[in-house]
């Protein structure tokens, strides 16, 4: 008897630890997924202008629902009385809260944005709308978007801070364009016909940028891109008011990116043997571009050849990296080119790895890769895996460059600070730049096109554009390659080429 109640409270105490246990994992799941529930997803088929409103915010609105890593409940109390003030137009008490907010968590691009526009309030400003892909494919994924708008935020709050342009601060329109072509051009038309509006930064793939460039252009709104890479976008409004530009970019085209690559390939490495990895599932418009484009300048102008392709798509989560890799090898590869999408970039860095995993096979084998997807910290973190993985990029930052200090000190907290941050921050600067030199909204296109202009952009280069050749600045183009730990830096990072052998042409 004493023996049957032993084993029941036994039994009765694992559950209760078991069930203990299960509110545990619950609530640490809880505090690092983003929590979705008080965000309507917006109908991105609906054009009615009461839907294009909910998308756009000064600071009324909270956009972004979660901003930060963790779920920290006094930074998004002090955010939302924040909002609730600016939606009042009691500017000083949202300006009050969103310090709190930051005071609690700094790193936090959109309340920072917020912030800069509560301080300037009712006063007149240079408005600048910045569309950003936030609630992507009907699905919540910001992290694009506070790439982007950290770059927008710390150039806004470093102007204004200087007391703006000839005493007008510079204030941000936040808009979520869901990375939609047929959104995208909604907001455009809207912001056409706002004549508050000034100019447009932002938008991030190349088929929405190329979808809005027309509208930007027929309604000589000046518009810059960071990140969008499409051949196209340099011609889409030279048909337009007489040659007259209105669209840019601050990110290099896929023409620039591949003569580079195979410049350096071919001037450095004699390679004429090219293996391709490409996602064609999920093939963006920039990776199909980049892979023509290399194809087309390694065979017609180097008379090399590609003498393997495969698709990162197929095999889903078990793709079979060392297999492949066999096959380009035994194909006589003397490099390989890596161009997967966001969601097979896993599957890349997996190929890379069999290189180093085979070396006796892989003597001289020498790897390219895209900058969308692999210029960041997941190829880093390979280690030895990536070394030597060579990328061409719009810019080159290192931790001892003005951008990355200030940048540092206005976060107060170790960002991964992307190139897409970077490029937004020269967008911004493009704009600030136009705008000290004329402060008429109209002159903008103008000033970017002289010949004397110059922006200085965040890797320290200057930002100057051939308005009848090109929307993206010139000499642009950066290579740079994975290297090991040395003196000046502790960990895998990326180190910018000094390309010796030929001028790289643009």
């Amino acid at each position: 008897m004493l023996e049957r109640k032993d084993s029941l409270r036994r039994f009765v105490a694992v559950i209760i630890a078991l069930g203990i246990l299960g509110v545990v994992v619950w609530a640490l799941k809880t505090a690092i997924q983003p929590d979705t529930s008080s965000r309507t997803p917006i109908d991105p088929t609906n054009s009615s202008s009461d839907s294009l409103d909910e998308r756009m915010s000064f600071g009324e609105k909270n956009l972004v629902q979660r901003e930060l890593a963790l779920n920290i409940p006094a930074f998004q109390e002090a955010k939302n009385q924040g909002m609730e003030a600016m939606a009042q137009k009691q500017y000083q008490k949202a300006t009050e809260n969103f310090k709190n907010a930051l005071v609690i968590a700094p790193n936090a691009p959109l309340t920072r944005i917020y912030l800069s526009n509560a301080e300037i309030g009712n006063a007149e400003a240079y408005t600048i709308a910045v569309p950003v892909p936030i609630q992507v494919k009907e699905k919540y994924d910001p992290i694009e978007a506070l790439e982007m708008l950290r770059g927008f935020a710390q150039a806004q709050y470093e102007i204004n801070q200087k007391g703006g342009i000839r005493g007008k601060r510079i204030k941000l329109q936040v808009i979520d364009d869901d990375d939609n072509p047929e959104t995208a051009k909604k907001i455009a038309e809207k912001l056409v016909a706002d004549k508050k509006v000034i100019a447009v930064m932002g938008h991030a793939s190349s088929e929405v940028s190329l979808a809005v460039a027309p509208i930007y252009a027929n309604g000589k709104l000046v518009f810059i891109t960071p990140v969008s890479t499409s051949n196209n976008l340099s011609n889409s409004d030279k048909a337009v008011n007489n040659g007259k530009r209105y669209v840019f970019r601050t990110n290099i085209d896929t023409h620039m990116a591949a003569q580079n690559l195979v410049r350096y390939m071919h001037d450095g490495f004699d390679v004429h043997k090219l293996a391709i990895f490409y996602d064609n599932e999920k093939d963006s418009q920039y990776n199909r571009e980049l892979r023509e484009e290399f194809t087309n300048i390694l065979v017609n102008t180097y008379k090399g050849k590609i003498v393997y392709k495969d698709d990162l798509s197929k095999g889903g989560s078990n793709y079979p990296a060392k297999e492949k890799y066999k096959q380009a090898i035994d194909k006589g590869t003397q490099a390989f080119l890596l161009l997967p999408s966001s969601k097979t970039v896993t599957h890349a860095l997996d190929v890379i790895s069999e290189i180093h995993k085979n070396k006796s096979q892989s003597q001289g084998i020498k790897v390219f890769g895209d900058i969308n997807n692999l210029y960041g910290s997941d190829t880093l973190n390979r280690g030895k895996d990536t070394e030597g993985m060579v990328l061409a990029v719009p810019l080159y930052l290192s931790h001892e460059d003005q951008f990355s200090k200030q940048a540092k000190e206005l976060w107060k907290d170790k960002i991964d600070a992307t190139w897409k941050t970077g490029t937004s921050y020269d967008a911004a600067q493009v704009f600030i730049e136009a705008l000290k030199r004329n402060p008429s909204p109209d002159a903008i296109s103008e000033e970017i096109c002289k010949d004397s202009f110059q922006a200085r952009g965040a890797s320290g280069d200057s930002l100057r554009f051939d308005c009848l050749d090109s929307s993206s600045p010139q000499e642009k183009v950066k290579l740079v390659q994975v290297s090991p730990p040395d003196s000046s830096d502790k960990q895998y990072h990326f180190k910018l080429i000094v390309h010796q052998s030929k001028r790289l042409e643009h």
